[in-house]
């Protein structure tokens, strides 16, 4: 990565500041219109199918929200018993749980939703303007 050295720009006051007429003096190089039309559309096709994921994530935990609610309701109200139930089948419970969330995002990805979220770094040159 490389880094402007923006000292050049300073006024000299007590006050750290960009001088205006310096900063607005200097050329700062650009990619062709095409180019940012393709960046545009590459990272609102990212955008798109993030947000479909979150979506699909936030449904997730608002219908969990619900049978939380739900099972709570039906303890209290007795029509649910949990007394009888053993420590031990709830820690099973909950490695099943883990093994199988494991894949779970992947498989509802899809693949073309997997090249979109895969960053392929292109090996061309810029061919950007100053």
């Amino acid at each position: 990565m490389r880094v402007i050295d923006m000292s050049w720009f300073d006024n000299g006051g007590t006050v750290p500041s960009i001088n205006t007429s310096e900063l607005l003096s200097c050329k700062i190089p650009f990619p062709p219109i095409e180019e940012q039309q393709a960046i545009v559309i590459y990272i609102e096709t990212k955008i798109k199918v993030i947000e479909k994921h979150i979506d699909a994530i936030q449904s997730k935990i608002n219908l969990l929200r619900e049978y939380r609610t739900s099972l709570i309701s039906a303890v209290v109200t007795g029509k649910v018993d949990v007394r009888h139930i053993p420590v031990e089948d709830t820690d099973e419970f909950i490695e099943d749980i883990a093994e199988d969330e494991e894949g779970v995002f992947e498989e509802e990805i899809g693949e073309e939703d997997k090249e979109v979220l895969i960053c392929q770094p292109t090996q061309k040159k810029p061919d950007w303007k100053i």
